[in-house]
């Protein structure tokens, strides 16, 4: 018994890492693009003030407002998935077999009862329903975490193409 608590709490804390190390991916990547932001901002001076007078826009100032465009739209995007993934997931459901679980673990089965219901409902699990409990709950973190996961991904894919854009938009605007 002893074992297989040693391996659910390891699995758990595991898990509760790697959900830690999605959120910081994502605090970087938002940190990033900040930065990114305050080095183009003075770069697309020029192509923003061409736009004031449309008689002075040149090919040139297009393109870099364009690319200037491109990589805030894409930025956005990329912005949306990362708070999207970093923001708190409750899994709904969980596996198909719950139907004896007695859900004492997450905030929200913790405030649905009073705190003495609560405490004489954690007094009454056996050994073998606390196994079960934590399998449930190990079940419902790693559901969380391949979502945060997917988040993630797509807005470090989407990264890529933004990081294009804004090399572009640096690029053509030294020619504005």
């Amino acid at each position: 018994m002893r074992d297989r608590f040693r391996f659910i709490a390891s699995a758990y804390s595991t898990a509760q890492g790697m959900l830690r190390f999605v959120d910081e991916k994502g605090e970087i990547l938002l940190l990033v693009y900040g930065v990114l932001l305050a080095l183009i901002s003075i770069r697309v001076d020029p192509a923003v003030k061409a736009l004031r007078s449309p008689e002075g826009i040149t090919p040139m100032g297009a393109a870099t407002l364009g690319c200037f465009l491109a990589f805030l739209c894409v930025m956005f995007y990329a912005v949306y998935q990362v708070i999207a993934a970093v923001r708190p997931h409750f899994v709904a459901g969980g596996p198909p077999d719950e139907a004896g679980r007695r859900r004492l673990y997450w905030c929200h089965d913790v405030l649905r009862k009073p705190p003495e219901a609560y405490l004489a409902a954690v007094r009454d699990l056996r050994d073998g329903e606390i196994m079960e409990e934590m399998a449930y709950e190990l079940y419902d973190v790693h559901a969380i975490q391949r979502v945060k996961f997917a988040g993630i991904a797509r807005a470090t894919r989407v990264s890529t193409l933004a990081l294009l854009f804004w090399i572009l938009t640096l690029g053509f605007s030294f020619f504005v």
